[in-house]
């Protein structure tokens, strides 16, 4: 017998053992992933990423099961798995997870002087050098770029786009990567999606796009260098089944930091996507990566999200029982719900065709120990007019958050129609002790009917994921452009968000805090009818003029530059702003951004305490934050010959050294590169500070005078 078939036929053995005593669960799948197990089309590809418990042993297994494995990040990696062969792996001992959760969605001037980015870029303001961003990488992940458009040419015709990476999906599924320099990009002149979506130019321009050749509508940082990366993000023309799942996004926004790498330079990436996570942690593979990405001179910026009107969850507390809507979203034939709970606490559900007639239709009602006592499993039914609807009720087991339980509601119509989940449907939640229900955003929404009972769902807690992770910096919007006049004369008001104050909060950004408990966003920056670049070469079904506020003929063509609103607009300025003050300082952490925020922003309204979950820190102003990078930053080894001081590391210690003795400590600073401060201290001049006792990994001290930084040094602990 074939060595190789004899060594697979043991591991499948293995799995076989391994199952019968762990039974026909199978957790190591995150939820999205459960509905491929069953695919209509088996031989379809989709790509997770996957951790082993024992590479080793899993390597035959993995081969056998035609898993390839494109990339990794630490002991993740990134994998493309038939479908027909997760059931195999997710039984597997050898592995410990596997995940691919919804594909993100994109959410989608003088808008400079208002968070004071022009004075950066004027050499006659007292910073004494211009600041536009030179020798920083301004990755972008999106979808829909024009690489002709004048925004990403400098004034010498050179193209500003340094690196693109082109993510393309076949109808099974299979993943394609390419790969393009400088001169390639020239002559491709467009991405992928480009005909339908216009989304990556706009965002793009706003960071770092060089404007209309007068600087009218010139990005943040506009002589920053690009690496554009386009990924099957969801869109109005891209639905989540055409899509890709999120381990697309997550090396997309790898590879920017890749090319940063490899060129030697700090890079800051904007990731203008998101999507509503769910309260049971189904991306925690995804976090370890972003963790592992993000440190010193490499940051990433993510949007708070959209759903600033879109209530979240229904609570009960002191109240003992909440009433709201539920909206049927996607096919119509399921819906999810999260449920959080601290006590016995029931959930009634109704569906009926007229909403008016509440003893029609389908119903259920059961309750938290109910589905304890079935073992953390629980199935029920209801039947009317023919049609059978099935809930399943599960308890996550592996939750941990700031209630003691979570359970998994999940409601699906299974008939030849599959669409009565469409209609809007009633819950209840009622009992004793603390618990919410949450909608999960993939299969439904909650409503208020304001004239009636079920109007009490709660609009906070809507960050989308990336954002919400602590280490990624989020960015919520603002208004700012009441109304514009476009290139045929018309006046564009387009709903009550446009019409609020210069500088508050924009009804449609999405208000933290995050489900764990978190303050987001941290920040916020202009989101309405925000003018940037316009895709030239997106299809007639697809444009609209109404969005177009001006023209610019270059190279003999004509180029718009249109007014788009959302927190995806919001995002890239603070991009650009980061890239202004990595060009200052490279090695500057999430932590350290947020920082010289906290000190630098404009205060929206004195009713609030900062941050909070509506502004965060409120907007930043970038001049303001330049002129402390400038003067914080002052490093004395070059600015003042006669003193120096200086941070060394060697045999688990750290020591400072300077030549002089003032007698005076020195205030350090530890963090970890995701900014968590493990340590600070204070130590005399050649005192050794030991270091044994922290954990493998790597570390940044910031070494201070009276508040003034003076030195920075990474450290790498092996042992």
């Amino acid at each position: 017998m074939n060595m190789n078939r004899f060594a697979l036929i043991i591991s499948f053995l293995t799995v076989f053992l391994f199952c019968m005593g762990e039974g026909t669960e199978y957790r190591r799948l995150s939820p999205r992933l459960e509905k491929f197990v069953e695919s209509d089309s088996p031989d379809d590809i989709v790509r997770v990423l996957m951790k082993f418990n024992d590479r080793p042993k899993a390597n035959t297994l993995i081969s056998g099961c035609g898993v390839h494995l494109v990339d990794s990040v630490g002991d993740v990696y990134f994998a493309d798995v038939p479908c027909h062969e997760l059931h195999a792996l997710s039984s597997s001992p050898f592995i410990a997870r596997i995940e691919s959760e919804s594909m993100p969605m994109l959410t989608k001037d003088v808008s400079a002087s208002v968070i004071g980015y022009d004075r950066v870029h004027d050499i006659s303001t007292n910073l004494s050098i211009p600041i536009k961003g030179n020798d920083i990488i301004v990755g972008v992940v999106d979808n829909g770029f024009d690489f002709t458009h004048p925004d990403f040419i400098d004034k010498d015709g050179n193209m500003r786009v340094k690196r693109y990476y082109q993510f393309t999906r076949d109808p099974f599924g299979q993943v394609t990567e390419k790969k393009y320099e400088e001169g390639e990009i020239a002559e491709l002149q467009k991405s992928h999606y480009s005909y339908i979506s216009y989304h990556g130019s706009h965002v793009a321009g706003i960071a770092a796009g060089s404007g209309d050749g007068e600087g009218q509508y010139r990005g943040v940082a506009p002589e920053a260098e690009l690496c554009l990366v386009e990924y099957s993000a969801r869109t109005s023309s891209l639905r989540n089944e055409e899509s890709g799942g999120s381990a697309e996004a997550i090396l997309a926004i790898k590879r920017c930091f890749d090319y940063a790498d490899e060129v030697g330079k700090p890079c800051v990436v904007n990731f203008s996507s998101g999507v509503l996570p769910s309260v049971f942690d189904d991306r925690r593979l995804e976090r370890e990566i972003i963790e592992a990405l993000i440190g010193p001179g490499r940051i990433l910026v993510s949007t708070a999200g959209n759903n600033g009107e879109s209530p979240r969850y229904i609570e009960i507390g002191n109240n003992k029982e909440s009433y709201c809507i539920i909206n049927g979203a996607g096919t119509g034939q399921k819906i999810v719900l999260e449920l959080l709970s601290d006590g016995d606490n029931s959930v009634m559900l109704n569906f009926s065709p007229d909403f008016n007639k509440e003893s029609t239709g389908w119903s259920f009602t059961l309750d938290t120990h109910m589905i304890d006592q079935a073992g953390g499993l629980l199935e029920l039914t209801s039947v009317w007019e023919g049609i059978t609807l099935y809930l399943t009720a599960e308890k996550v087991l592996d939750y941990e958050g700031l209630f003691e339980n979570g359970y998994r509601l999940t409601v699906e119509d299974k008939s030849t129609f599959g669409f009565f989940l469409n209609n809007s449907g009633r819950l209840k939640l009622y009992g004793e002790g603390k618990a919410r229900v949450y909608a999960f955003s993939e299969t439904a929404s909650f409503k208020n009917d304001n004239n009636g009972i079920y109007c009490d769902a709660q609009y906070d807690e809507n960050i989308f994921w990336p954002g919400a992770l602590e280490n990624v910096i989020c960015v919520g919007a603002v208004s700012y452009r009441p109304e514009y006049t476009d290139i045929d004369g018309n006046l564009n008001v387009k709903g009550s968000f446009y019409t609020k104050e210069i500088g508050q909060h924009a009804v449609f950004s999405s208000i933290g805090p995050t489900t764990s408990g978190h303050i987001k966003p941290d920040v916020v920056a202009p989101g309405v009818n925000i003018a940037s670049a316009y895709n030239s070469f997106l299809s007639q079904a697809y444009k609209d003029k109404s969005l177009i506020l001006d023209q610019t003929m270059y190279n003999g063509s004509l180029y718009d530059w249109a007014c788009i609103s959302g927190t995806s607009q919001a995002a890239p300025f603070i991009s650009g702003t980061i890239a202004l003050m990595l060009q200052i300082k490279p090695n500057l952490t999430p932590y350290d951004i947020i920082d010289v925020f906290s000190r630098n922003c404009l205060r929206p309204t004195s009713q609030m305490d900062y941050p909070n979950s509506t502004y965060g820190y409120g907007i930043v102003d970038v001049y303001n934050t330049i002129q402390e990078l400038k003067s914080a930053f002052v490093n004395p080894i070059t600015t003042m010959e006669e003193t120096k001081v200086t941070l060394t590391y060697a045999n688990n210690s750290v020591r400072v050294y300077s030549n002089t003795n003032s007698g005076e400590p020195y205030a350090i600073d530890v963090f970890t590169m995701t900014g968590v401060k493990v340590l600070s201290t204070e130590a005399l001049s050649d005192v050794a500070i030991d270091i044994s006792d922290l954990e493998k990994g790597m570390y940044l001290f910031i070494l201070k005078q009276e508040e003034t930084i003076i030195d920075t040094l990474k450290v790498v602990k092996s042992c």
